[in-house]
């Protein structure tokens, strides 16, 4: 009778690796089982599951998995602090000549401009689903926007992006490296949140001319969690 290999895959460094070969017939009861027997065992050394996603359905009991369950080890909870200390530490980081760049930051979910303030997500939490759902800090949302960026507050003046070695009177000079605000608000709390991932990603948006492209801040939980799956 065909066998087929059952894996299980993560993306910490939790869970080892497993492989076993199965029969083919047995392999949604194969699934069901590794999937109790992981998430038991995380249980039982303090690390519960927040959130289990059977067949990509959020309240669906692991009994009636039929292709895949994936377990995530953070909470909506964790998503929604991370969200709201984020946009505190970018607004921090903003000059404010005018305000018009603090307040052109967007807060996105998923693809979607949903406010121009954390509030905006609250929503938004009840229907999250972290094998497929994500926030997001966008901005500054302006055409000077990228110099905003690359100028976080704190800086003495504006200072070019680039590192580089500089000759002048036979000294060598080298220009402080400057860190955009998201990156710095990336390197603040990517280790905060146990389960959630906080990193800078830049996004196309039709508000602004030419390619569009402006920084944006990505959070969400660590997509794929711990999956059980067929392996394909």
């Amino acid at each position: 009778m065909a066998t087929l290999t059952l894996k299980s895959q993560t993306t910490t460094d939790r869970l080892d690796t497993m492989i076993y070969d199965v029969l083919l017939d047995d392999i949604q009861e194969a699934i069901r089982f590794v999937a109790a027997e992981e998430i038991l065992a995380q249980r039982s050394l303090g690390n519960p599951p927040s959130n289990i996603i059977v067949d990509n359905q959020a309240y669906k009991d692991i009994g009636q998995a039929q292709k895949r369950v994936q377990a995530f080890f953070g909470n909506t909870g964790d998503v929604r602090e991370a969200v709201y200390a984020a946009w505190t530490r970018v607004q921090e980081l903003t000059r404010r000549a005018s305000g018009a760049a603090a307040a052109s930051y967007q807060v996105w979910f998923n693809e979607q401009v949903i406010g121009n303030a954390p509030t905006a997500i609250e929503s938004y939490l009840d229907r999250f689903n972290p094998a497929t759902d994500y926030f997001r800090i966008v901005g500054p949302v302006l055409v000077y926007g990228r110099k905003v960026y690359w100028n976080p507050e704190g800086n003495s003046r504006f200072t070019r992006r680039a590192v580089r070695g500089v000759k002048f009177a036979g000294l060598a000079v080298r220009l402080k490296k400057i860190q955009g605000i998201m990156r710095l608000v990336e390197l603040g709390l990517k280790t905060r949140y146990r389960g959630i991932v906080v990193t800078e990603d830049w996004v196309a948006t039709s508000a602004l001319p030419k390619d569009g492209r402006t920084p944006g801040l990505w959070i969400g939980f660590k997509k794929k969690g711990t999956t059980l799956n067929r392996g394909n």
